[in-house]
């Protein structure tokens, strides 16, 4: 994850629980070559902080970092106008490990003789460099149902707007709504159906919020369900099904009504709900497209270009120009898809998967209130 107020800090959590940072300003930093990989020399960089092995059992993490979140992402400014995290040099972030437990921490900024005067002390911190990371509280996921006393995390994400707020996907395909402050929130949790002992667990594999209509939110699960809920109901607005388990499910960046789900045979389903609703409108076998002769690949991950936003506070400034960057933006719009051998193939998209219909959003939200009323 690369650091929204500062993005040459990039973060990473580890298969076994640790958490990594990166400062990319940090030019005298140890650079290594990896001359393993194809015969090809890679150049790369080791992290300047490190809590790999440096806290007891029963002090971090005991699993896989399933997602790190940034809480101090707040895009606020404070009476002098600058960022007050930026001012005081200092980001919150907090990670979730695969066993449902939540670790907040500070990344502080420091000077090269602060650096000096730690070194000795902070195990995690390399040599010269000028971030630390300062453990601070955590906390377990609650549960209010037994079937969920053992849980494991496979995907989180934060709610939209919110400061505190996000829900966590789980294999026995609940969805925890949770508190960074650990407050009371409706719902507490997001399923399908109701509990019973009888039925078999629906694992959840991929969550996403809408980038356009924050209300609402997709949920993929192995059995191939696809649901859509609203963030004030504990059961979905609409489900649809996909022949196989579903692997990745994701919102389009571009157009609110419009959404991608890729299954675990490497077909990628592209619904637009103003379009079809009960059907995809595009079906494609990724897998096998590019593949060489007699191989077989397996698409792992999804990933799309940024749509173009303006900030408020540049809005007023760039006027005629928003609409040629806009423009620019969408016809350059692409879909990455990876594979499971490491291949990476990038698909550009065509207009009627990136230009805004006309009173698109509007449209959608009305498709929304129509679902939920119901």
């Amino acid at each position: 994850m690369q650091l929204a107020q500062a993005s040459y800090i990039v973060i990473a959590g580890t298969k076994d629980g640790s958490i990594l940072i990166w400062n990319l300003k940090e030019s005298n930093s140890p650079q290594h070559i990896f001359a393993e990989l194809d015969a090809q020399d890679i150049l790369y960089k080791l992290p300047c902080y490190s809590t790999d092995g440096i806290y007891g059992l029963d002090q971090t993490h005991q699993g896989s970092i399933i997602q790190i979140f940034n809480f101090s992402d707040d895009n606020g400014e404070n009476m002098n106008g600058k960022n007050d995290f930026y001012e005081k040099r200092t980001y919150q972030i907090a990670s979730l490990d695969i066993h449902g437990y939540v670790q907040f921490w500070t990344i502080h900024e420091i000077s090269e003789l602060e650096s000096q005067k730690f070194i000795d002390t902070d195990y995690g911190l390399a040599i010269g460099s000028e971030l630390r990371l300062i453990r601070g509280g955590g906390f377990n996921l609650d549960t209010t149902s037994d079937e969920a006393k053992c849980i494991g995390v496979r995907a989180s994400q934060l709610h939209p707007n919110s400061a505190d707020k996000f829900i966590v996907a789980t294999d026995t395909g609940m969805i925890l709504n949770e508190s960074k402050f650990r407050t009371t929130c409706f719902p507490k949790e997001f399923r399908l159906n109701p509990p019973s002992f009888l039925r078999p667990a629906d694992s959840t594999v991929s969550i996403d919020f809408n980038h356009h209509v924050p209300i609402i939110f997709l949920a993929a699960y192995e059995s191939g369900i696809v649901a859509l809920f609203h963030k004030c109901q504990e059961t979905p607005l609409v489900t649809w099904k996909l022949s196989c388990a579903a692997r990745v499910i994701a919102w389009s960046a571009h157009r609110p009504a419009l959404f991608y789900a890729l299954d675990e045979k490497s077909v990628l389903h592209i619904w637009d709900l103003l379009e079809h609703e009960a059907t995809p409108t595009y079906i494609i076998a990724l897998g096998d497209s590019s593949a060489r002769k007699g191989e077989k690949r397996r698409a792992v991950a999804l990933a799309q270009s940024p749509a173009f936003t303006v900030s408020s506070s540049l809005a007023g400034t760039l006027l005629g120009s928003t609409s040629s960057l806009a423009s620019s933006a969408g016809k350059n719009a692409s879909l990455t898809v990876s594979y499971a051998n490491g291949d990476i193939e990038v698909y550009f998209l065509n207009e009627e998967l990136v230009e805004v219909g006309v009173d698109e959003t509007q449209q959608f939200n009305y498709w929304v209130d129509l679902q939920f009323s119901k």
